[in-house]
């Protein structure tokens, strides 16, 4: 139970506001948004922009845009369409001598990752023929994660993407015999489970980041509710940094940042070109900083200013602050839920 003491941090009316969620309902996203909402007592809608990152990208874009998508998987690393969408040319522009993202990140949500294999037909794992094409219908990271499984059973598979909630539907509606992959305890008409938990890893969690629109009316409110629990600020912050910066420079960054507190324990590289096609600025990179001993202080764009705004600094033009996430452990007593650090 999340009891606010300060009653300026009592939840928000957001009856009317829309929490943009990346997927379709009963997807990992959908369970993450819930739960994030749910955790901060948020009164938003979901609304599900389905699993084309465009049209997420678009709708983060509305001035009241607020959402949530996967950033990276503790199997399979970096989701690197989403992680490119974050740094778009759309969503990072250039103003004066700067770059300036046009969304904050300001939340961050873990769920835990199972995966089940299902059949349209009412078969046995056994049954499949190992030298036949299937079609499966699931996300191209849910493919990833369960690779061995498939693999392990000699499983051949034509991929079609979509996601893992979709693609249950998908494979219900085929005449001829298709497979799907979707999140653990799903239950579809018109489908048979095959197999439990074929993700190798049995600890598999993906992050999630809660985005925001800076102009969105609610962002202040926003970001002091989901900071701060039982009226205290929650003080072990991640930091999120668009860099376009060389190795060197790279390097100089780490040293400044260790100067003022803040360890670099994740540097996630941007492919030059997507899959997709997306070309990208080369050495981008998208950085997540911690603190780094005692003094610890809640970090927004001005903190970095001092360092961006200096002409004679190698990290003009090419370095942006994304937003601040705070990292968040649930422990559940006997009588309610007690919010501890990470």
């Amino acid at each position: 139970m999340v009891t606010f003491l300060n009653p300026s941090l009592r939840p928000i009316p957001m009856h009317k506001h829309k929490f943009r969620v990346y997927a379709t309902q009963n997807s990992f996203s959908d369970k993450a948004a819930q739960k994030y909402i749910k955790d901060f007592s948020l009164s938003a809608e979901p609304v599900y922009t389905g699993s084309n990152i465009d049209d997420w990208i678009a709708e983060m874009l509305r001035k009241d845009g607020l959402g949530i998508i996967p950033y990276v998987n503790s199997a399979r690393g970096g989701v690197y369409e989403h992680i490119s969408a974050l740094v778009s040319p759309r969503v990072i522009v250039k103003r004066s001598r700067n770059l300036v993202s046009n969304l904050e990140i300001i939340g961050e949500q873990s769920v835990n990752v199972a995966f089940d294999l299902y059949a349209n037909k009412n078969i046995k794992l056994e049954d499949l023929d190992s030298k036949m094409q299937h079609t499966l219908f699931t996300h191209p990271m849910a493919l990833l994660q369960t690779n061995a499984f498939l693999e392990r059973y000699k499983i051949k598979v034509d991929l079609t993407k979509t996601d893992t909630a979709t693609g249950l539907h998908k494979c219900a509606q085929q005449k001829d015999l298709a497979l799907a992959i979707a999140m653990s305890g799903t239950t579809h008409p018109n489908t048979y489970l095959l197999a439990q938990n074929i993700q190798p890893n049995k600890h598999n969690t993906t992050r999630f980041v809660i985005a925001i629109n800076k102009r969105h009316h609610w962002r202040d409110n926003l970001k002091q509710q989901t900071s701060c629990l039982n009226g205290r600020p929650i003080k072990n912050k991640r930091l999120f940094l668009y860099s376009t910066l060389n190795e060197k420079n790279n390097a100089d960054l780490t040293i400044t940042l260790n100067t003022l507190g803040l360890k670099v324990y994740r540097s996630t590289t941007i492919p030059s070109q997507s899959k997709s096609g997306r070309v990208f600025t080369p050495n981008a990179r998208i950085i997540e900083c911690k603190h780094n001993g005692k003094d610890q202080q809640i970090f927004n764009e001005s903190f970095f200013a001092h360092i961006t705004n200096q002409s004679e600094n190698p990290l003009q033009g090419r370095l942006t602050f994304l937003g601040t996430a705070p990292r968040l452990m649930i422990k559940k007593t006997e009588k309610s839920f007690e919010f501890i650090r990470d």
